[in-house]
């Protein structure tokens, strides 16, 4: 996915969203391992995934077109083959070495993105998958609303359904819908994040950038590496680190030029 204030065909990258999406997946990679570890977490998954809906929201209309169903297939197609890519090995070695004791049914639900639904799966992260397609799916129906009441009604009925059904923390639906109206907003007034033009800030931009593109595979890779890690080899302290960060990302560069290849 470009990091562009609008979808234009000279795609160019925002330093700051991309340093963001860099971050929120390393604060997530933390707060498994510190939890692996037995160590305080600082609640670190709530300010990853909330920067996660943010910058989901805040490219997920473009140029802010009316969303067509194409539109939605192109936004779910993002999410869950890469997940599959995940996923599927984790089932089958899940089935071969019974890390844990999982029904047929509740890994269909968890193939098919609704591990939120699902007691203990066998993944944990694929509850955001459940999330993060309801936004979207949520989104395209408030967009095509034809009345502006109905938006805000289908907003709030919206909001109380991501509480209650989904069990979601209100920062992530806020993030979500915030992230989108500052796409709006900067967009429409023409904002600019920096003015910097030097050779420099150029380098480490397309540097971010680059590194960027690997943020959604390694938020997909580490929780299987982390666990591999610690249950596996039994590792602990320092080495459990710097193995379960090494393992990461090879799988994290393993499973992205896979799927360059294959979309």
């Amino acid at each position: 996915m470009c990091t562009k204030l609008s979808e234009v065909s000279n795609c160019k990258p925002v330093f700051t969203l991309s340093l963001l999406r860099i971050v929120a997946a390393g604060l997530i990679f933390l707060f498994h391992f510190l939890g692996l570890s037995n160590l305080p977490t600082y609640k670190l998954d709530y300010v990853a995934l909330t920067l996660f809906l943010f910058i989901s929201g805040w490219f997920s209309l473009g140029i802010f077109k009316i969303p067509s169903h194409t539109w939605l297939f192109k936004r779910l197609k993002r999410i869950m083959i890469p997940y599959w890519g995940v996923i599927v090995p984790v089932l089958i070695a899940n089935r071969i070495v019974d890390y844990k004791e999982t029904s047929i049914f509740s890994d269909l639900l968890v193939f098919l993105g609704l591990g939120l639904f699902v007691d203990n799966p066998v993944y944990v992260i694929s509850w955001f998958i459940t999330l993060i397609v309801y936004y979207y799916i949520l989104l395209f129906i408030i967009v095509n609303a034809k009345y502006v009441t109905l938006r805000l009604s289908i907003i709030i009925l919206g909001y109380f359904a991501a509480i209650l059904i989904f069990n979601s923390h209100w920062a992530y639906y806020f993030g979500f819908f915030i992230g989108l109206a500052s796409h709006i907003i900067i967009n429409k007034f023409s904002f600019k994040f920096t003015n910097i033009s030097s050779r420099f800030y150029e380098s480490a931009n397309s540097f971010v950038f680059s590194i960027q593109n690997y943020s959604y595979s390694f938020f997909l890779t580490q929780g299987a590496a982390l666990i591999f890690t610690f249950k596996v080899l039994n590792l602990g302290g320092v080495s459990s680190l710097l193995a379960s960060l090494t393992l990461t990302g090879i799988l994290t560069y393993i499973h992205h030029n896979l799927l360059k290849k294959i979309s």
